[in-house]
């Protein structure tokens, strides 16, 4: 299940925090106190890179424990309830877990607690506060609101001060305000589309990309690079120009070469985010950027991404995968050979997915007098269980496509294949096996036509 080389994950704890948050190695240590339910193993990763450093039974306890040398944030998950639970990654730090009746997970540490709070505290305030947020009388209104959100989690952080240590706290005020300014950016660049020199922007000053903290959630300070680049240029030249201006624009050179690692991961990794940029992206350009980043001490960090990426490539042959159809039948994709195959990767907890999905059902059967193509709705739900209740709860109308499960399919070789870093995720597969497109558009008149462009002879 984990495929991440020892080298790799050595080099990493060796670079990764190469300043202050470095203290000398002593082991954080994982223990179960407390389990009201079976949730299957509890897996420890590191928050940035999802490497897993320990994995333990979740039974009273049973605990394992690590050698770490940096502060950091990691996420503590269980296998089989699909739960997950912010946590502070401190060295010499003895990690009690508890495990409630519903699955979820707790500890008793008050930085974690605070840590989790500034998670989901950021996504219950934009829901509070959807109406001004997405209908503002003025973009400036929305920064106003957010500041003001901004100090009061900060005053709540200081009142507990006497509690917590010195990296704890630096640590929780750099979450603070990253976790807003993450909102603030995919509300600028994505839901308004605002163009670089828009004074919403102008928040990217506050923004400091020496911060050694930025490491916990460093992507604002490539978004704040994204538009001082712009408001310095017309135009976005090329991918290898922005890594440049990534290294100009950092002060510290291991910093420098952190920010460019990530930049290229996310590339790979969630293209919908880096618009103007995929458009001068492709495998040509990720080999040359792998090339010059050789000797990057973070390499490491591009090494599954860049795999992942060139095998789910046009013209790749496609994963032969294995699924199971909702009578628990066996079927495989080489069960289609000699058709097109589209594949609409969701979950039945992805809103987005739920959006798309009758859209696709109407594609499938717009197509239904087309014999050479399929449509398969492959679910990659945690649990079947889960993709089951779906359709308990959820009437249909009738429709071509196939419905199909591969639990947990992100996390495994599914996903790694097809380069699944996110859902709902589009797949056209041609008759011969080879992957047309592995990054198709949302359900639209765009796709149709691209679909009936590929089955017109």
């Amino acid at each position: 299940m984990y495929k991440n080389s020892c080298y790799g994950l050595i080099c990493f704890l060796i670079v990764f925090f190469t300043n202050a948050l470095s203290i000398q190695s002593q082991p954080l240590s994982l223990k179960v106190e407390h389990a009201e339910t079976t949730v299957g193993p509890l897996t420890l990763e590191e928050g940035l890179t999802s490497r897993a450093l320990l994995v333990l039974d979740a039974k009273v306890g049973s605990a394992a424990d690590f050698e770490v040398d940096y502060y950091s944030t990691g996420v503590i998950r269980s296998a089989h309830a699909d739960k997950s639970y912010l946590v502070c990654l401190t060295p010499g730090r003895q990690m009690e877990v508890s495990i409630a009746a519903d699955s979820s997970l707790t500890t008793k540490h008050l930085a974690d607690s605070l840590l989790n709070y500034l998670w989901k505290s950021n996504n219950n305030f934009i829901v509070e506060n959807g109406s001004t947020i997405f209908n503002p009388q003025k973009l400036s209104d929305i920064i106003t609101l957010f500041d003001a959100f901004r100090q009061e989690r900060a005053t709540l952080i200081k009142s507990h001060g006497d509690r917590l240590t010195a990296e704890e706290e630096a640590l929780l005020a750099y979450q603070n305000e990253a976790r807003i300014y993450s909102f603030l950016f995919y509300f600028g660049r994505l839901v308004q589309n605002l163009p670089p020199d828009d004074a919403f922007f102008d928040f990217v000053k506050a923004i400091d990309p020496e911060n050694p903290w930025t490491k916990t959630l460093p992507h604002n300070v490539l978004y704040q690079y994204e538009v001082q680049y712009l408001r310095q240029r017309d135009s976005l030249q090329s991918i290898s120009s922005f890594i440049e201006f990534i290294s100009t624009s950092t002060q510290s050179k291991e910093q420098a070469s952190f920010y460019q690692a990530i930049y290229l991961k996310e590339l790979m990794e969630s293209p919908s985010y880096w618009a103007k940029h995929v458009q001068l992206f492709n495998a040509d350009v990720l080999e040359a950027a792998l090339t010059a980043q050789a000797n990057n001490p973070y390499y490491f960090l591009l090494e599954k991404p860049s795999t992942n990426y060139f095998q789910s490539q046009a013209g790749e042959e496609a994963y032969d995968f294995t699924a199971f159809d909702r009578e628990g039948n066996e079927v495989k994709l080489s069960d289609f050979a000699g058709k097109f195959v589209f594949i609409d990767n969701w979950a039945s907890w992805c809103g987005p997915c739920l959006r798309h999905r009758p859209s696709v059902l109407e594609l499938s059967r717009q197509f239904a007098d087309q014999i050479d193509i399929v449509f398969l709705m492959v679910s990659l739900d945690a649990r079947e269980q889960d993709w089951k209740r779906y359709f308990t709860r959820n009437a249909e109308d009738a429709s071509p496509a196939t419905d199909l499960l591969i639990e947990n399919g992100m996390q495994g070789d599914y996903g790694d294949r097809y380069n699944i870093q996110f859902i709902p995720k589009y797949v056209l597969i041609a008759p011969d096996g080879k992957i047309i497109d592995a990054n198709l558009p949302e359900p639209g008149p765009g796709l149709e036509r691209l679909l009936r462009q590929h089955l017109t002879p």
